[in-house]
C-alpha cells in the first residue's frame, strides 16, 4: 500500500476515484488507512500534495486514532471485557444458565445464556445485542416523547436502527431514526440528539436559527457533540464484523 510522509511518520493511503465527483474528501478507515475520495482525473502526485497540506489534520486524527487502538471498551467478546453502558464502564461476565437473560449487577453486565458450548459465542452476543437495542428502544422513546413535549412537535415514528454514518436523522415526514448505539453514550448525550433531530422538525437545516434552536433546550451541546467526536469510534466497534 502507498504511504505519504506526514510529521516523520508514514501513513498509509488509497484513492478512491469517484465517477462525476468534483471534490476531494479525506478520512481515515477503522484500520487507520487515510482514504482519499477523489474525481477520475486526479493524478496520485496531486493526491499527495492535497495530503501534505492537509498535515496538521491528518497527524491529529492518526494519533487519536492510535491512541484509541489502545484503549480496550467495547474491543472484545469476553467474560471480563470492558463495555460501555450510559457512559460507563461495566465488566462483561458471561455464565452458563437454563434461563437466557442480559442484566447489570454491580459493576458487571451479566449475560446468562442456555446455549451449547459450540454455538455459546455467537448466541451471547445475540443475547447482548438484543438487550442493548431493547434498552435504547426503551430509553430514546422515552426521552423523545419527554423533549417532544416541551419543543412542541410530534414525531409521526421513532425507529431504532443500527446506523453507519448517523446518530440520527428526522425526515420532512418526522419520522425519527437513533442508532441504538447511544444507549452507551451519557444520558446527556442521548438527551442532545433526541432535541438535535427533534429540532429539525422545526428547522430542516443546519442554520445558525437551528442551532439557536438546540441551545435554547440544551445550553452547553458542544460538549456533548465533542463527547460523540471523540468517543463515537468506541461505540461504533462493539459487533462490529470484523469482531
Amino acid at each position: 500500500m502507498k504511504t505519504v510522509t506526514i510529521y516523520g511518520s508514514p501513513i498509509p493511503y488509497k484513492i478512491q476515484r469517484v465517477k462525476n465527483r468534483k471534490t476531494i474528501q479525506i478520512a481515515f478507515t477503522p484500520e487507520r488507512t487515510l482514504l482519499v475520495k477523489a474525481p477520475y482525473g486526479i493524478t496520485d502526485l496531486e493526491a499527495v500534495t492535497i495530503l501534505t497540506d492537509k498535515a496538521s489534520w491528518i497527524h491529529k486524527h492518526w494519533h487519536r486514532l492510535a491512541k484509541l487502538s489502545t484503549n480496550p471498551v467495547n474491543s472484545e467478546f469476553k467474560s471480563d471485557a470492558l463495555l460501555l453502558y450510559l457512559g460507563q464502564q461495566y465488566r462483561l461476565k458471561l455464565t452458563t444458565s437454563s434461563k437466557d437473560l442480559v442484566y447489570i449487577d454491580g459493576e458487571h453486565i451479566i449475560v446468562q445464556c442456555s446455549a451449547a458450548s459450540d454455538t455459546y459465542p455467537a448466541f451471547a452476543q445475540t443475547l447482548l445485542l438484543k438487550w442493548y437495542v431493547e434498552q435504547a428502544s426503551s430509553a430514546l422513546l422515552s426521552r423523545t416523547n419527554y423533549w417532544a413535549k416541551i419543543i412542541g412537535v410530534s414525531p409521526t415514528r421513532v425507529t431504532i436502527r443500527d446506523q453507519k454514518t448517523r446518530w440520527g436523522s428526522c425526515s420532512n415526514r418526522g419520522s425519527i431514526n437513533y442508532s441504538w448505539r447511544l444507549i452507551m453514550a451519557p444520558s446527556t448525550v442521548m438527551d442532545y440528539l433526541v432535541i438535535h433531530e427533534l429540532c429539525h422538525m422545526k428547522v430542516a437545516n443546519h442554520s445558525q436559527s437551528f442551532w439557536q434552536l438546540v441551545a435554547s433546550y440544551i445550553i452547553h451541546y458542544n460538549e456533548q457533540r465533542r463527547w460523540l467526536k471523540e468517543n463515537g469510534s468506541i461505540l461504533m466497534r462493539l459487533f462490529a464484523p470484523d469482531k
